[in-house]
């Protein structure tokens, strides 16, 4: 088993669509056009491009809206012209390194002794381990104290039971900042949810985490 320095602050990304080309985005419009097919785009998912910014003038995340066969209607407008590329996403945006961080290789072979008694071993796959636990996950956000769509718990909570739990693989990436390759795909190793509360002030709930991920080598 090895340790990780704690000092990286991840994120989860996952129902990532497609990279698409050529998409137009139009100043004062919320509409995006230029898409052959938009079936792997999700309502309600943030989005990024080559270009253009994940917020709007006001700092609030872009989202999709709603969307046709051959276009995508966003929650704002933009306020530039362009034609690049559109990928969507849903996020789990922590704001804190996670207080444990361990990863354990765990090959998996299978033994046998030749006649002669040596023994031989032939690795059928490799497995890494994480383990992860996540505190400081408030209910609301730390900002003005209002409970968001977006606090880091409601999109732990959001990320688990609507897609993790049976076990779709995702993009963790083990520091936020390293860019959009910084990433290795996983899956749960653990699919029980053991959310804990360690404070609590009123209503509003502070929870530990703990994670198990799992991907092959």
């Amino acid at each position: 088993m090895s340790f990780i320095t704690a000092h990286k602050i991840p994120k989860i990304e996952y129902l990532n669509s497609q990279v698409y080309t050529g998409v137009t985005y139009s100043n004062a419009s919320a509409v995006l056009t230029g898409f052959v097919s938009t079936t792997d785009i999700v309502v309600g998912s943030f989005i990024r491009s080559a270009v253009n910014p994940l917020k709007d003038n006001a700092g609030v995340n872009y989202t999709v809206l709603s969307k046709t066969t051959t276009t995508v209607t966003l929650n704002a407008n933009f306020n530039i012209n362009q034609t690049t590329t559109f990928e969507s996403f849903f996020l789990v945006d922590f704001e804190f390194p996670p207080i444990e961080n361990s990863v354990n290789i765990d090959p998996q072979e299978r033994t046998s002794k030749a006649l002669s008694g040596q023994r031989q071993v032939s690795i059928d796959y490799i497995e890494e381990k994480r383990s992860l636990v996540f505190s400081h996950l408030r209910t609301f956000d730390d900002k003005d104290g209002i409970l968001p769509s977006f606090s880091t718990y409601s999109q732990l909570k959001s990320f688990y039971d609507n897609y993790a739990k049976i076990g779709s693989t995702f993009r963790y990436f083990d520091d936020k900042t390293t860019g959009l390759t910084g990433f290795n795909l996983y899956d749960l190793d653990d699919l029980k949810w053991n959310a804990k509360i360690i404070s609590h002030n009123g209503s509003d709930y502070v929870y530990s985490v703990p994670m198990k991920l799992r991907r092959v080598l």
